[in-house]
């Protein structure tokens, strides 16, 4: 039960990105935010005209990584195909 407790983080204590500065970033970008927190998820969020915040998105260091690894896989295929 403990470790459950452990997972749960008040919201106030989210590391949020601003929808704004997402679209300016790259992958990289979101790289070094994970790694530099340590944080698991980064969620999105987006201004309202009425200043609320509206949850746009939620970004996951786990399927960042894996979404690469892929990426560089399918890269690595494509060259050696190319070489042979």
């Amino acid at each position: 039960m403990q470790d459950e407790i452990e997972m749960i983080v008040a919201t106030d204590n989210w590391r949020v990105a601003n929808i704004k500065d997402i679209e300016q970033s790259t992958v990289g970008d979101l790289l070094e935010v994970f790694m530099n927190t340590g944080v698991a998820h980064v969620p999105v969020m987006e201004a309202t005209g009425i200043n609320e915040l509206r949850l746009r998105g939620l970004f996951s260091f786990a399927k960042v990584k894996r979404l690469l690894a892929d990426m560089a896989g399918t890269i690595g295929q494509t060259q050696l195909k190319k070489a042979g």
